[in-house]
């Protein structure tokens, strides 16, 4: 019972040191206006001053159009309401009640599909909440700006006074899911789709098959089931769609063809070409065979029957990485090739491309694919999705493709939202290898697993106009390969926020450290309204410790796990060697983005914009930086009770010694002392170091072939501490 008590007190106490550092955006609040901390940030803003007190007796009135969908985003809206102010929201006729206006002139005519109208207009002043909107679809994105509008208030809480007009930049504004790798609940899905809701992305792309497991139940082929570990029933996924669809969110399939299918060919061996894989070849037995007609037969079964389950109008088809050995392996598909007159395994693949985009036409479906589809005869209403540069966006746009940017997005790279917020879709220079990149990649055996055609961006390529009209916008990708379904949360969250941005504000909307200032903000509100980003964290991270230290909580917080692939073994290995991974170290729990840091960076900016004792910014960076220092003492403990932890010493070390560097420097700077040489040096080895650490998996090449820090994790306040050294460093001395 002791030990029962116990546990249950320092599961509060380690939930509530990480949320401390997550949910800072909602104590921080009372120093801006919420408008003004909006994610994605209006087309048009303009802040009143004029806000409006929130009661606890609402009622919403329509002026207009109202249906079952928007009674029930209404409610959700007053759920979140509840939520956010912890008052009851009631209805009372009886009392003086405060009211909603919402003006909705009718139902979207094309409701989920691409050509959604969703703009809005928001009005919030004093005697006057009023939404208005063409479309139901507005309707929803409108409700999702005013719940972001909330903020502290001298006597309670508040909508902060604005004007909105707002649109997207965008159409398509999605999240890839992978749930092949690792299974996803549908209630970890759903979570994502409220997410969604909340900062206005509407299509969730779910990768549902793969090599390790075909995930919906398929009645015409029941095999599938039986052989996946893991998997959705038809009515389980007709629930999610509907509730995708609730809150303005379309679900597009993914079955990946004609590679990535050893779970189509582990349930129906006669659709692959039946060849014994060769050692030391590449990897075999996970492609069907386009050489027969009972293949495409079984496909257009197997469509058809998922194309009635979703209703999208678009279904994606992978495509992506065939490498053809199982079809040079094969005499039938050899013959098959010279038959057709088919050159190569592209032109092959090619064919079975156009195969499947007449079945899926057939079906009323517009196909969609990754960026290895794209060729001169591809048919022109595919989609084309890119991932390995964006200059394939632009290609294909180019070519009369509708088009889709991911590559500069993908969340299992773990790279911080900033660089991802700074790639704008419609860059032909935005992702890719660059010449030097690409020459360097050339001198290792990784080369094999790239092609510089596809891979490096070309300097002087530029979109038209016409060329820019037809992208569509892009998607965030998570790939699972190194998540699971407690992690998937704060994979994907809350740097899908920025993505969200990027795909639905003005392209002026750039500056990186107001999106972090915001992204704060976002990430608490996220956690509040039901994700589980820090919960499954503190879980994750209560289970390395034989006994719960707030201070192993504070070090997470400001280590992000290293980039690019790094941690993946199988990755680093090249494929070669049977690896298995668990997902039990402190890089698995560490957060991609640490925002702590980022706060950190926000409180140097304003004490170095005015470094003296009087600056209100010196204390509470100083205090920051002195329980900073304090870590390593009472991690080194911790790690004597968890060994687990005893390769993250010397990265503890560094965070420790970063932040005594930080105190000295600000010592310097506020007393005008310059700091000797030796000081001088002895904070640039130690910066330099970690500056090290993290160009080590800063690029994919660097991942692949670099050592990588201790534990696999990136100190992510180097950036700060450096910027305090530096300024202490040309520091002139004191006057006499």
């Amino acid at each position: 019972m002791q030990h029962s008590s116990r546990r249950l007190f320092s599961k509060a106490l380690k939930a509530t040191a990480i949320l401390a550092v997550g949910c800072v955006g909602l104590a921080l609040a009372p120093a801006f206006a919420a408008a003004s901390a909006l994610m994605p940030k209006p087309e048009a803003l303009s802040e009143t001053g004029q806000p409006v007190p929130i009661g606890d007796n609402w009622k919403i009135v329509w002026r207009a159009y109202r249906d079952p969908l928007l009674d029930r985003a209404a409610a959700r809206f007053l759920d979140r309401l509840r939520m956010r102010t912890g008052l009851s929201i009631i209805s009372d006729e009886t009392r003086p009640q405060q009211t909603l206006e919402i003006d909705c002139a009718g139902r979207d005519a094309h409701w989920l599909e691409v050509k959604s109208d969703d703009r809005y207009q928001l009005v919030v002043e004093p005697g006057r909440v009023r939404l208005t909107a063409v479309t139901n679809t507005g309707v929803l994105r409108g409700l999702a700006t005013l719940i972001q509008l909330v903020e502290p208030a001298p006597e309670g809480l508040q909508f902060a006074g604005a004007r909105i007009e707002d649109r997207p930049r965008y159409a398509w504004r999605g999240v890839m899911i992978d749930t092949a790798r690792h299974f996803m609940p549908l209630d970890a899905l759903k979570r994502q789709i409220d997410a969604m809701e909340l900062v206005k992305l509407n299509v969730l792309h779910l990768h549902l098959s793969d090599n390790e497991g075909f995930r919906v139940e398929s009645k015409l082929f029941p095999e599938f089931q039986k052989t996946s570990d893991g998997y959705y029933t038809q009515t389980e996924m007709r629930d999610m769609i509907d509730y995708a669809a609730d809150h303005g969110v379309r679900v597009v399939p993914e079955f990946d063809t004609p590679g990535h299918a050893r779970s189509w060919l582990k349930a129906y061996p006669h659709l692959g070409p039946g060849v014994e894989p060769t050692p030391g070849a590449a990897p075999m037995n996970d492609t069907l065979d386009p050489s027969r007609e009972e293949v495409y037969a079984f496909v257009s079964k197997l469509y058809g029957e998922m194309s009635r389950l979703f209703a999208d109008r678009y279904f994606h088809v992978g495509g992506d990485e065939v490498n053809g050995a199982d079809w040079d392996a094969s005499p039938a598909v050899r013959q098959f090739r010279t038959t057709h007159g088919l050159d190569d395994n592209k032109a092959l693949q090619a064919y079975f491309t156009d195969r499947l985009r007449k079945i899926l036409a057939g079906d009323g479906k517009v196909m969609v694919g990754w960026d290895e589809l794209l060729r001169p005869d591809l048919g022109p209403s595919v989609v084309v999705q890119s991932w390995r540069s964006s200059k394939l966006t632009a290609l294909a746009a180019q070519e009369g493709h509708p088009a889709l940017s991911s590559g500069g997005y993908y969340l299992d790279r773990l790279l911080p939202a900033g660089p991802m917020y700074r790639t704008d879709p419609i860059d032909p220079v935005g992702y890719g290898f660059s010449q030097a990149d690409w020459a360097q990649m050339e001198q290792t055996p990784f080369k094999v697993f790239f092609s510089k055609e596809a891979w490096v961006v070309d300097d002087g390529l530029r979109l038209t106009p016409a060329g820019q009209e037809r992208v569509l916008g892009g998607e965030a990708v998570m790939w699972t390969e190194l998540v699971t379904s407690e992690m998937i949360d704060g994979r994907v969250w809350p740097r899908t926020a920025a993505i969200a941005e990027r795909l639905w504000s003005p392209s002026a909307t750039t500056d990186v450290a107001d999106m972090y200032r915001r992204l704060i903000v976002v990430d608490g509100e996220l956690a509040l309204f039901g994700l589980h980003q820090h919960a499954n964290q503190a879980r994750m991270l209560e289970r390395l410790e034989a006994e719960p230290d707030p201070a192993v909580a504070r070090f997470i917080s400001l280590v992000e796990p290293v980039k690019n692939g790094a941690h993946w073994k199988l990755l680093r290995s090249g494929f070669q060697a049977p690896v298995t991974q668990q997902f039990n170290t402190l890089a698995d729990v560490a957060a991609p983005d640490s925002l702590a840091a980022h706060r950190l960076e926000a409180q140097v900016r304003a004490f170095l914009g005015a470094p003296s004792a009087d600056n209100p910014a010196t204390e509470p960076l100083k205090a920051e930086l002195r329980t900073w220092r304090d870590v390593h003492r009472a991690f080194e403990a911790a790690a004597e009770r968890a060994p687990v932890l005893k390769s993250a010493l010397p990265i503890s070390a560094d965070i420790s010694a970063q932040a005594a560097a930080g105190l000295e420097a600000m010592d310097a700077i506020i007393g005008r002392r310059a700091p000797t040489a030796a000081w001088k040096a002895q904070q640039d080895e130690l910066l330099r170091r970690d500056e090290g650490w993290a160009r080590a998996s800063a690029s994919i090449l660097g991942a692949m072939t670099s050592p990588q820090p201790p534990a696999d994790l990136v100190i992510a306040t180097t950036a700060a501490i450096r910027a305090l050294v530096a300024r202490a460093s040309a520091s002139p001395p004191a006057q006499p």
